[in-house]
């Protein structure tokens, strides 16, 4: 039962993380107060769930990728640079290894993660700026890369 309560309060955390950085990403676009902003980013992201969900899968692969593609060429490097410089001083060089990758996992990390907000930021700019244009009559945003308008179109079908 305690497990059961730990996974839902878990799943509340995670839903709750995801609409507060959506919400100060709409704070900072819209101006408005903090619990406008999310009351405003929860509707966005209601109305546009296909396209938040394509978003954030995509861009979830994409990370997983870089964090390990940069944390198994750190090590790489690591390996490379511990062949030339102390050969056979270190006696458990997979130790030294393991704790290369952790570090540059934790790294990257935590500098990729910066991209996973700069990629809400430009869905929910491109999102507002299509529902603006549809309140003013504009079917067609003029203004909008053809290659961001094709891959968002995708995401719909």
């Amino acid at each position: 039962m305690l497990k059961c309560v730990k996974g839902c309060l878990a799943c509340f955390d995670k839903c709750l993380r995801f609409i507060n950085m959506n919400a100060y990403v709409y704070c900072a676009i819209a101006n408005t107060p903090f619990c406008e902003s999310a009351v405003h980013a929860f509707l966005l992201m209601l109305k546009n769930s296909a396209k938040f969900g394509f978003v954030n899968g995509i861009g979830s692969m994409f990370m997983f990728l870089a964090k390990f593609a940069v944390s198994i060429s750190t090590t790489g490097i690591g390996y490379g640079l511990l062949q030339i410089m102390v050969k056979d001083a270190v006696s458990h060089m997979w130790i030294v290894l393991a704790l290369i990758f952790f570090i540059s996992y934790f790294v990257s990390s935590l500098f990729i993660s910066i991209f996973d907000a700069a990629s809400n930021t430009i869905l929910q700019c491109f999102i507002l700026d299509q529902e603006i244009g549809a309140v003013k009559g504009m079917t067609e945003a003029t203004h909008v890369p053809p290659l961001l308008n094709d891959f968002l179109a995708k995401a719909e079908r």
